[in-house]
């Protein structure tokens, strides 16, 4: 975990090299000085914030995203207090409850999290927690008709949300390690592309897909948190000292009953893993794993893959009819959850692709979800040439991955060429970038050439136009010629004496800055004017935590 201390003092060699690549970077910024645009703006700077605020809150309006990426929805006021409402009133996944209640409830988690600051992984900071309390909301599906609210608690501030991040980097190789999840497109298209079968058994090759209803707020905590503490017993971490039961009692503290606030009121989940927690996805990934790993393999070889995306379960069988590939996928069952199946097809869509039977292995192709406004970031945004240029060679990779042959793959790379034309790139720009790199990804696809992820120190900034007047490699050069230069006097082997965490080459990482999305979601409030929680209440809190 992150501290606020100041980190000892290094070697001399170490501060001597780092007194030289400061000077290499303030030579380099001198030059920023006189080249530096004031015009350039961020959306924030340039916007009307005035006239924005005053035309959702006249209209009753409310800017969010919606569910899937697809984009930014408008949704009025009515729309989204009615949806919230109906998910609230569900007896079985929320409680609503009084002050004095709440203020127990997060009384009682920080209780259980300052039992854990002896731990030194464990660093306990006051929080203001009461005002931290997550707030309810909802995003709309667009891709749904018609519309549906989506149901969001972003808990990560929430008191216990130190131990759930804990715990979800506990439970990661423990994830990693089961045989049924899906991590993603590449992952799950390279799964597939490995499947063959005779021409003549293609119409017996179907295609069944299923989503888990409502998943999180389903599975039952108590059996779901059993589960994995049983899991955790056989991980070849127990042999480290305390590893066993720090574990539990991190995860007993992760449990805590999230408190969250809609409007002016106060409400609990009552059961199912709580919403918004990091280690949520993980044991629900755990909790399905557990029945998944007794079930497939006793259904034998008509099963040619299976595998699960969180909440979405997708099968290929070889069956003699579409009603008996439909039969043999039921047989999965979750314990506390319901699976809402699809018909057998031979054809289908699993997470951003469309699928096929084709004559002796699985057609493939990109899949745009109904409602997807196809946004991008345009040319007139302030994102640095480099940032575009990596978004649009980004996209041809995903593109190479996800097609099975290169008709498809040059059809859908037309497609985003002309989408990065009227989003306002210049033509001759984007046709450049097209000439050089779509061949290229395409080869190193079919030869499965990618080149393996740099090993690289992230050095984390925010995007800036200064970067464009600096060279992160020259300055980390100048630190290295003086490491070298020490070292190889003081005869201690010159950049070989270096740890080999400090040679590794600087990539610098940048952090995106506000946006219209940010701003308009900070005027949510005053179109649902709600009140925040008062002072007394908000001090009381705090002087327990500080306590």
């Amino acid at each position: 975990m992150r501290t606020d201390s100041v980190a000892p003092a290094a070697p001399q060699y170490i501060e001597n090299g780092l007194i030289k690549g400061r000077l290499a970077l303030e030579y380099q910024l001198s030059a920023a000085r006189d080249n530096f645009d004031p015009t350039i703006n961020s959306v924030p700077a340039v916007l009307d914030q005035i006239k924005v605020s005053k035309l959702l809150v006249d209209h009753n309006l409310i800017l969010v995203p919606s569910d899937k990426n697809l984009g930014c929805a408008l949704i009025t006021k009515e729309w989204f207090l009615e949806q919230a409402y109906a998910h609230l009133a569900n007896p079985n996944s929320y409680r609503k409850i009084s002050e004095t209640e709440a203020i127990e409830v997060i009384n009682e988690a920080a209780r259980m999290s300052l039992a854990l600051a002896g731990h030194k992984y464990v660093l306990i900071k006051d929080e203001n927690v009461l005002k931290a309390t997550p707030r309810f909301y909802i995003i709309p599906k667009i891709h749904k008709s018609p519309w549906k609210g989506r149901p969001i608690v972003p808990a990560h501030s929430a008191v216990h949300s130190p131990a759930a991040k804990l715990v979800s980097m506990m439970l990661k190789p423990l994830v990693n390690r089961q045989p049924y999840i899906i991590r993603g497109s590449k992952e799950f298209i390279q799964s597939i592309s490995a499947i063959r079968f005779y021409k003549e058994e293609r119409n017996r090759i179907f295609i069944v897909g299923g989503d888990i209803e409502a998943y999180y707020p389903n599975v039952p905590k108590g059996k779901a948190s059993q589960i994995v503490k049983e899991m955790m017993d056989d991980d070849p971490r127990q042999s480290e000292e305390n590893f066993g039961s720090f574990f539990e009692e991190c995860l007993d503290v992760a449990n805590s009953t999230v408190v969250m606030r809609f409007q002016d009121d106060w409400y609990v989940q009552t059961d199912g893993l709580s919403m918004g927690v990091a280690h949520a996805p993980d044991m629900a990934n755990l909790y399905g794993s557990y029945y998944e790993n007794k079930i497939i393999p006793a259904l034998g070889s008509d099963i040619l893959y299976y595998g699960r995306y969180i909440d979405d379960v997708f099968f290929i069988v070889h069956a003699n009819n579409a009603d008996s590939a439909l039969k043999l996928c039921q047989n999965l069952v979750i314990d506390g959850v319901n699976i809402i199946w699809e018909p057998a097809k031979q054809y289908g869509v699993f997470l951003d692709v469309r699928l096929w039977i084709g004559e002796n292995s699985i057609g493939h192709r990109p899949h745009q979800k109904i409602g997807n406004h196809l946004e991008r970031v345009p040319w007139i945004s302030s994102h640095p040439l480099d940032v575009k240029k990596g978004t649009f060679m980004g996209e041809l990779s995903r593109l190479a991955t996800l097609c099975s042959d290169s008709h498809l793959y040059y059809e859908a790379c037309t497609d985003l060429r002309s989408l990065y034309i009227h989003r306002g790139y210049p033509s001759n720009l984007v046709n450049s970038w097209y000439n050089t790199y779509a061949s290229r990804f395409w080869q190193d696809c079919l030869n499965g050439e990618r080149p393996p992820p740099r090993d690289v120190q992230v050095l984390r900034s925010v995007f800036n136009q200064v970067w464009e007047f600096v060279d992160i490699s020259a300055v980390q050069d100048a630190v290295r010629e003086q490491w070298d230069k020490d070292l190889t006097w003081a005869r201690l082997g010159g950049l070989s004496h270096v740890p080999p965490t400090l040679n590794k080459p600087l990539l610098v990482a940048r952090k995106r800055t506000m946006n219209l999305g940010d701003l308009v979601s900070r005027m949510r409030k005053i179109v649902l004017d709600y009140n925040d929680v008062p002072d007394e209440l908000g001090r009381e809190v705090t002087d327990f935590w500080k306590s």
